[in-house]
């Protein structure tokens, strides 16, 4: 075997260049591929079809793990049987609303005089069923779910996506809404006209159920000028109180009713304006809705 000499120094550079040229020109052949490859992506319209949907699927796996996280937090927020909000969920998509009304209302104070012919109240509903209890014991409890799951879907048809549908707990319900309006009084007769599209809605969830059951409910504003009976302007918490108070009105006076303020601020059953009403005191229903929503006591139902 015949030994080569050892290559020179100058012969070592000139090997070394030689590799580099080689490398370079290798290089060179790659970029121009795939340079060529990325025009022939432009120009191939299935590619650039296909490169979207990519795109497409990716952002909507984006959009879909914002949503699951948004879900994941709303879900102690939720009523586990109708899908509506608890008390929780209630108050927190409540106080949003309010924020959002006190904005629009240009930035003054919720009670504060408009002259815009346009103005935004809150309208709250509550709504406390009549004789659950009475289906509940003779017909079961599956039946009664299908009645609070059938109540939550007439809420959710007689009000629109953006208003608030909660089941605070037992057989009571609320909604509260945001309602335009030229004044408190056109207000009311919109909140009317809704909450009487409920009541009709519950009476027909029992007649397919085959049981009695209905609905009482009062009905509450708030947002400008609107004031109670001694002239005063009535704020949130009033209203929800007020509206309670209403339910518990429509109770004492047969059930299966909408109840809401008067011209004179009083009570007054619709379709019932020139009834005598039986007025419990106002702190018999507030001292019975706080016995209702205390930690440890089941809600009076009937």
């Amino acid at each position: 075997m015949t030994m080569q000499p050892p290559l020179t120094d100058a012969q070592k550079i000139d090997l070394l260049t030689a590799q580099l040229a080689e490398a370079r020109r290798e290089n060179e052949e790659k970029a121009a591929q795939f340079a060529a490859a990325c025009a022939e992506i432009a120009q191939n319209k299935k590619v650039r079809e296909m490169l979207g949907s990519a795109l497409r699927a990716t952002g909507e796996v984006i959009v879909r793990e914002k949503r699951n996280a948004e879900k994941f937090r709303k879900e102690g927020e939720l009523d586990g049987l109708t899908g509506l909000f608890n008390r929780k969920g209630l108050d927190r998509e409540t106080k949003t609303l309010l924020a959002e009304i006190e904005r629009l209302n240009t930035g003054k104070e919720i009670n504060a005089p408009l002259n815009d012919a346009e103005m935004n109240f809150v309208g709250v509903m509550a709504i406390d069923l009549d004789h659950f209890k009475n289906v509940n014991d003779t017909m079961g409890h599956g039946v009664g779910d299908q009645a609070l799951i059938g109540v939550a879907e007439v809420m959710r048809k007689a009000t629109r996506p953006m208003d608030i549908r909660a089941r605070p707990g037992g057989d009571e319900f609320r909604i509260v809404m945001h309602i335009h309006a030229g004044s408190a009084e056109e207000a009311m007769e919109k909140l009317k006209l809704i909450s009487d599209r409920v009541r009709v809605g519950i009476r027909g969830v029992g007649k397919e159920l085959g049981a009695v059951l209905s609905g009482s409910i009062g009905a509450a504003a708030f947002g400008p000028l609107v004031h109670d009976a001694a002239g005063n302007l009535v704020l949130l918490e009033d209203t929800h109180a007020r509206a309670d108070y209403y339910s518990y009105v429509v109770k004492e006076n047969d059930k299966d009713g909408v109840c809401v303020s008067g011209a004179d601020g009083r009570p007054v059953i619709v379709g019932k304006e020139g009834l005598s009403l039986v007025l419990p005191p106002m702190e018999a229903s507030q001292k019975a809705t706080a016995e209702r929503k205390a930690p440890g006591n089941a809600p009076q139902k009937g």
